[in-house]
């Protein structure tokens, strides 16, 4: 997962004195947040696009938001994920 590069690079961050982003922080980092918000900014409309060029492609639109759904409810469940 991406998120175990972020959180390493995060951890060299701190180990030379820096502060790392939060999303590369292990410490701070909320992922269901996050992957929303990638979902809503580039994701989603990516997808969208792309399955009104290939309706065959439409189906991943669809799985795009049934995931976003699953985050939407680990979000609320306040469920950090890692």
């Amino acid at each position: 997962m991406i998120y175990r590069e972020f959180f390493t690079q995060g951890d060299l961050e701190k180990a030379l004195g820096g502060t790392p982003s939060e999303m590369m922080d292990h410490d701070k980092a909320f992922i269901p947040t996050q992957q929303i918000g990638f979902m809503d900014s580039i994701a989603g409309p990516v997808f969208k696009v792309l399955g009104q060029l290939l309706p065959s492609a439409s189906a991943a639109y669809t799985a795009l938001t049934d995931n976003q759904q699953r985050w939407e409810q680990l979000r609320k469940e306040g469920r950090r994920t890692h």
